[in-house]
């Protein structure tokens, strides 16, 4: 696996050789394939479990309401900047990108994902964006906590995109009706099961050497979700483990139906070799798994963070294989 379109970017205040956009070339199983892969170490978690290819049905309708009707061909995720740098203060926090930049707006395409947008209250963002030449339609909904303490979304219609502030992820594609994976999984024999870790987990084992990508959506049709919603303000301090960064976002449990937008790899991390020194290995990072909350009663918007109850969920997902990583501001390491 080789990184292309690599380049430097300038950022303000940090050594310019540290940012790259990187492009890569992902490895894309037959849908077929992937539904064995699935079946095999995904069905045994739950009473009730399906995994079939199916042509995508028609999501335009409620109560996914996208504004094209399907999540097929052409897939590609573009993710910015690190997630990591919310939750270490010592990080550039100057860095933003508009999402309109890095895609081609002259012919049909939908993008769905989510970022953090900084402000006063910070605030997580979902956004919706169809083009086709003369038309965009552009939904964004943002979650933040208000002035008095207390979870709040709003929803807004515009032609100008939010720009994406810290980090984000972004599933693009043409917005067809063409095959996708369908799973139904209905409740789970273990409390702490979480279906999109299996599903994850799943593609680590079967795609030891390979970089593998999934996107999609999910419908819970029971149960309840937890989601999180960032504080108002950065962290003073460093956020050290996963569990810092757990305490830190405010969390409620909402219920169902709830629709989740998902993007997940089998890799977290990409080894650029070569790039500046032949004798000096580099990697970027990679938000291995984005869940961002789609369609809800309330906090539409805000980040999936599991199923409360497992045992009884019931859900239904709809989901691609990403061809492509775009990877932003991505900061290389040692």
């Amino acid at each position: 696996m080789e990184a292309g379109n690599v380049h430097r970017i300038l950022t303000n205040g940090i050594e310019r050789s540290r940012f790259r956009d990187i492009s890569w070339r992902l490895d894309v199983p037959d849908l077929e394939e992937v539904r064995s892969v699935m079946q095999e170490f995904v069905s045994t978690s739950f009473f009730d479990f399906e995994v079939n290819v199916i042509e995508c049905p028609n999501l335009y309708a409620f109560p996914f309401l996208l504004p094209t009707p399907g999540i097929g061909n052409q897939a590609k995720v573009l993710e910015f900047g690190n997630h990591r740098d919310l939750y270490d203060p010592s990080k550039n926090k100057d860095k933003s990108w508009k999402v309109p930049d890095y895609i081609d707006r002259s012919r049909d395409i939908l993008i769905v994902g989510g970022s953090m947008f900084r402000g006063v209250p910070n605030k997580d963002v979902v956004t919706t964006l169809y083009s086709q030449q003369t038309r965009t339609l552009i939904d964004t909904n943002y979650s933040f906590i208000n002035e008095q303490g207390e979870a709040s979304s709003e929803r807004v219609f515009n032609f100008n995109p939010p720009p994406c502030n810290v980090f984000g992820t972004y599933y693009v594609c043409n917005g067809t009706r063409s095959q996708v994976l369908l799973l139904r999984a209905r409740r789970a024999f273990d409390p702490e099961t979480q279906i999109l870790s299996l599903m994850q987990n799943a593609l680590c084992q079967r795609y030891v050497n390979a970089h593998v990508g999934l996107s999609g959506l999910i419908l819970m049709t029971s149960g309840l979700a937890e989601v999180g919603v960032m504080p108002p303000i950065f962290p003073e301090t460093l956020l050290e483990n996963e569990t810092d960064i757990y305490n830190w976002n405010y969390k409620y449990n909402i219920a169902a139906p709830v629709v989740v937008h998902n993007t997940m790899f089998n890799f977290d991390e990409l080894r650029l070799s070569s790039i500046d020194d032949e004798n000096e290995d580099m990697f970027c990072t990679v938000n291995s798994n984005s869940n961002y909350i789609l369609r809800a009663n309330q906090f539409t918007g805000s980040r999936f963070l599991k199923c409360s109850t497992p045992v009884a969920m019931e859900c239904v997902g709809y989901f691609n294989v990403v061809s492509e990583l775009q990877r932003i501001g991505a900061e290389l390491i040692h």
